[in-house]
């Protein structure tokens, strides 16, 4: 499920952060991978990269099968990320953040709750493949998910403490963000979108500067 939000024209973000919540992990281990993240990406470039603090669930990737990583990826056809940190479990409060500084050069920074980073730097905008950084993306995107299992066991994943600058030194408050179904690396049609919404009690709210998803929970 994504939900996203272009900022309006002529507006350039310079920064993107937020805290992360730690939800529940699956109750089914196999091959179902869930990415959740903040990200940025421009509404106008054909290559449409996208950049993005990732907390995963990967059976088999760690002792307790998530950890957290920055991302550089993948529309433009390139896929990089730094070395991930370490989470301990359900819970822990993460830190995502985009940071853009004179040169145009973006710092995707991943840290956990211990105070380890994993750290990227974009130099998308520098390249010409980025003109205008001016979307906005809540993210959870998940591959070989097929039963409710697969997903978050029930608690509530977070985003807390969202906060967006322009260029100009403003602060942004996202308005009217549009939610879309986002499965194995695709948009769903609206057929199967209706579906989507209606299976494993998913929930996804944003309350700016919060977001909150659930799966398998009446909360």
């Amino acid at each position: 499920m994504e939900a996203f939000y272009f900022a309006p024209n002529g507006t350039e973000i310079a920064s993107f952060a937020a805290e992360y919540v730690v939800p529940e992990a699956p109750v089914s281990t196999s091959s179902n991978i869930l990415y959740y993240w903040i990200g940025l990406q421009d509404l106008g470039s054909a290559a449409n990269p996208v950049i993005q603090p990732v907390l995963s669930y990967v059976p088999g990737a760690s002792t307790d099968n998530w950890y957290f990583e920055s991302w550089n990826c993948c529309p433009a056809g390139h896929k990089v990320k730094s070395s991930s940190v370490a989470i301990s479990g359900p819970g822990e409060v993460l830190r995502g953040s985009m940071v853009r500084d004179p040169s145009g050069i973006w710092t995707i920074t991943s840290t956990n709750a211990a105070g380890d980073s994993s750290v990227l730097q974009s130099h998308d905008t520098n390249s010409g493949i980025v003109t205008h950084w001016n979307w906005l993306d809540i993210v959870l995107e998940t591959y070989n998910v097929d039963a409710c299992s697969q997903y978050s066991a029930g608690s509530v994943m977070a985003f807390n403490h969202m906060a967006v600058l322009t260029l100009d030194g403003q602060s942004l408050t996202p308005t009217n963000w549009t939610y879309q179904p986002y499965i194995n690396g695709a948009y769903l049609p609206p057929a199967e979108a209706s579906q989507f919404t209606a299976c494993c009690n998913g929930k996804f709210e944003v309350a700016w500067p919060m977001a909150s998803m659930a799966q398998n929970s009446d909360r």
